[in-house]
């Protein structure tokens, strides 16, 4: 059962990944993201996160809907406050894992753009 629950997280951050704006970023994954924000996929991508930090595979999910969503300035600060403690975890558990941190700095770096949230990845 633990396996298939794992590959269903992994699938399902995909899937939210994708719906916020592929390798583009367009008017359409603006849309989408604030409706996965207010309907609790953002949520459920952290308990993810949470709920499994041992598996960089889900980890490696959850950092690439982390960062297609920190593209959009409008859900960076709800990302910052939210996640970057969990990003860093991340990186600090799976510091062999090259896409994890690959993700995780490119999350980063995108919430960074934001002057207050830059100070709070920093302390």
């Amino acid at each position: 059962f633990g396996d298939s629950n794992q590959e269903i997280i992994c699938r399902s951050c995909v899937v939210l990944a994708d719906f916020a704006g592929g390798e583009t970023f367009e008017s359409r994954s603006i849309r989408n993201i604030d409706f996965i924000l207010r309907n609790g996929g953002m949520d459920a991508i952290l308990v993810s996160m949470a709920k499994y930090p041992c598996s960089a595979k889900i980890q490696e999910k959850a950092l690439l809907a982390l960062w297609r969503f920190s593209r959009n300035s409008d859900a960076r600060e709800y990302i910052a406050v939210n996640s970057i403690g969990k990003i860093l975890s991340a990186m600090r558990m799976h510091f062999d894992a090259l896409r994890v941190q690959e993700l995780a700095c490119s999350a980063l770096l995108n919430l960074s753009a934001e002057p207050k949230i830059s100070t709070l990845i920093a302390e």
